[in-house]
């Protein structure tokens, strides 16, 4: 720790001054004094006593007055004292070390944008048998669009028992359609964030909402992946950091086919087909896994829609899946999971490298100022009681 020193010259002065007037006129007095003696012939005669050791530190209170005088002016002279001190980053808040606490995220700069596309019209408050599904009661019926929520979450936090491994190194974004589709959360690494939301989505109320709208619902979903991937290779370019997407995904679950709203007749893109838009996620590298949770799609009178939602999802490089009830669903998602891995190392996230850099780097120094005046008034009072008892006992003056 290096540091200097620093003092106040004219105080300083001042108290010099004052000290040797006050030493001065201390000898002055004593020279004054009148010298008391006896005229003896002889001196032999006289018997004479070994000084004990009071006699001897007799001038003991005349020192320590005499030093605390001194560092009562070196105080005058302000001597202050400057060390280097190194700046720490401030303390985080105490919300956010407990966040971190609760769950380790990680947070690369590099892997798999994956958008979870839900069906939430009318259908989904069907009832569904959670067969295989004991984490919401075994036997016991939910909605379709409760047992759904309930899987994505696990997809996203992981659920070993079911071979899903959770999704820390992806950014995860949630749409909702029906009639329209509604971007929940955009794509981010705040998972806790998409579960909220996912918590909080719900079937359409009102039949103007209702409808299933899945061209709509899947070139919208392409359309915000393309922007999100643009801004970041933006951001790249210009040094700055940002999450780079090496592969984009879309995980349509619906119960029903393409069927929009008759109020959006003409509307060009709420009435866009299934394979028009999956034409626009292939153009961009985006793969699309349709799953249909409704048995009836197998019926032969469906196979033309059905055929569409095929074609549209293998065009992508996805897949097309029906499930039968909510336990098929699961194994679904585990397949999706092993299908969508991202190979990148999980341990090299920007915000690791930044802790690490600033870890290692040095940290500008600054200066700390230690005030040293109070210590030397402190010293002189201390001085001045400790020879003032001394003169007032052990060596006290016998008149």
């Amino acid at each position: 720790m290096d540091g200097n020193f620093s003092v106040d010259l004219f105080w300083g002065g001042v108290g010099l001054a004052a000290l040797v007037v006050v030493a001065s006129l201390a000898v002055l007095s004593r020279r004054r004094r009148p010298a008391l003696y006896v005229g003896f012939s002889d001196l032999d005669g006289l018997a004479t006593e070994q000084r004990g050791i009071r006699e001897r530190l007799a001038y003991l209170p005349r020192l320590g007055y005499l030093g605390s005088l001194v560092l009562l002016a070196l105080s005058l002279l302000d001597p202050t004292y400057f060390r280097e001190v190194r700046d720490e980053p401030p303390p985080k808040p105490k919300a956010a070390e407990e966040r971190e606490s609760e769950e380790a995220v990680s947070l690369p700069t590099e892997g798999i944008a994956l958008y979870f596309v839900l069906d939430r019209s009318g259908s989904m408050r069907e009832p569904v048998g959670t067969v295989g599904l004991k984490s919401v009661g075994g036997s016991r019926v939910v909605s379709r669009l409760d047992a759904l929520k309930l899987l994505t979450a696990e997809f996203i936090r992981g659920n070993p028992a079911s071979g899903l491994s959770g999704r820390s190194s992806d950014m995860i974004g949630l749409v909702g359609f029906a009639r329209t589709a509604e971007v929940l959360s955009p794509l981010t690494l705040d998972h806790r964030a998409v579960l909220e939301k996912l918590a909080e989505l719900s079937v359409v109320r009102y039949r103007p909402e209702d409808g299933t709208s899945i061209g709509y619902a899947l070139y919208k979903t392409t359309s915000l992946i393309a922007a999100t991937r643009h801004f970041a290779t933006a951001l790249i370019k210009e040094g700055r950091p940002s999450y780079d997407i090496k592969s984009a995904s879309i995980v349509l679950v619906t119960d029903g086919i393409q069927s929009p709203n008759a109020l959006d007749e003409g509307h060009p893109l709420r009435q866009i087909g299934v394979e028009e838009a999956a034409k626009s996620a292939k153009e961009y590298g985006i793969k699309v896994y349709i799953v249909n949770i409704e048995p009836i799609v197998r019926a032969p009178q469906y196979k033309l829609q059905r055929d569409e939602l095929q074609r549209a999802a293998e065009m992508t490089g996805g897949k097309f899946y029906i499930a039968d009830d909510a336990g098929a669903t699961r194994k679904i998602y585990a397949e999706i999971d092993a299908l969508e891995r991202s190979l990148l190392p999980q341990d090299r996230s920007f915000f690791a490298k930044v802790r690490e850099r600033v870890t290692h780097e040095e940290r500008p120094a600054s200066r700390e100022a230690v005030f040293l005046s109070s210590y030397f008034v402190v010293a002189a009072l201390v001085l001045i009681l400790i020879s003032s008892l001394l003169e007032a006992t052990w060596l006290r003056r016998v008149p």
